[in-house]
């Protein structure tokens, strides 16, 4: 949408063909101030290119962290499609952006997940340390979280999550500014 962060509103129909790239600059957690908004009273069609960085304003590059999320585009209308693709710049390397579409509340949510979803400690690799979260948190039927082992992020922590844990055992951050994404 520009330079630095900023709210974006548009009238009518929003449409990003497979072309196109919306880059999105984020330096804080505050909507349309701290990181660009895209609000349309119409329709949004999406495809192409979401590429996301995050920049200085003022206390360094902003670093988000394992939970934060981002409203970027909300839609009066109807929301439609996908981004093809996702670009992180600036992004610690055991991080990746899941981008959560709402098609019923027709917003696109930015969410700041682990690389692995067996990273029960957040430290970018799944190992022994992984292995003794999800053993201490195995048998929470309902509220659990990654931390406690809740690698399907269903609430609970069983033998599903131990699988995902074992199939991801082994695994580490190979850095770089896209392999988080």
């Amino acid at each position: 949408p520009g330079e630095g962060p900023v709210a974006i509103e548009m009238a009518g129909l929003v449409e990003f063909t497979d072309a196109a790239t919306l880059e999105l600059d984020l330096g804080g957690t505050i909507r349309g101030v701290e990181y660009d908004w895209l609000d349309s009273a119409g329709d949004v069609a999406l495809d192409g290119t979401l590429r996301i960085e995050q920049i200085d304003l003022g206390d360094g590059i902003f670093e988000p962290e394992f939970g934060d999320a981002f409203d970027v585009i909300t839609a009066d209308g109807e929301l439609t499609g996908e981004f093809d693709f996702v670009d992180a710049v600036n992004l610690d390397p055991i991080l990746r952006y899941d981008v959560l579409y709402d098609y019923d509340a027709d917003i696109v949510t930015l969410v700041v997940d682990t690389l692995f979803d067996a990273d029960f400690d957040i430290d970018g690799d799944v190992d022994g340390d992984d292995f003794l979260a999800w053993q201490d948190g195995f048998g929470i039927d309902e509220g659990a979280t990654q931390f406690d082992g809740d690698a399907e992020e269903d609430g609970d922590v069983d033998g599903n999550d131990f699988l995902i844990w074992q199939g991801q055992f082994g695994s580490e951050s190979g850095g770089g500014a896209n392999a988080a994404v």
